[in-house]
């Protein structure tokens, strides 16, 4: 990839051909954000793409250079009851980090 941009709109387009998710964007604490009732509201399920970064560079010479840049991918949704007899457990999360882990390797 040429640049984290285009990284970053590679993976968000995988992520949106998974059909699993409502919306998708870039992280900027979103989640919290909405806890605290000061942001926006989107729909559930979503999808938030962290980029850390870069832990280490590398110059290789004549202008280029690696570096390793670590992804975070962060997923909300709303479930309240799977009517599983179960009311505090949750499982259909595994379920959508799944669906991205599959996409994305």
């Amino acid at each position: 990839m040429a640049n984290v941009k285009a990284a970053y709109q590679s993976i968000l387009q995988e992520i949106f051909n998974t059909q699993a998710f409502k919306y998708i964007q870039i992280w900027n604490n979103q989640l919290e954000q909405i806890a605290e009732g000061s942001t926006y509201s989107f729909p559930f399920p979503c999808c938030f793409v962290e980029f850390m970064g870069p832990k280490s560079y590398f110059p290789l010479g004549d202008g280029y250079s690696i570096q390793d840049l670590d992804i975070v991918i962060h997923i909300g949704h709303e479930q309240y009851d799977a009517l599983d007899g179960n009311f505090e457990q949750n499982l259909a999360i595994f379920d959508l980090r799944d669906t991205i882990i599959n996409k994305l390797n």
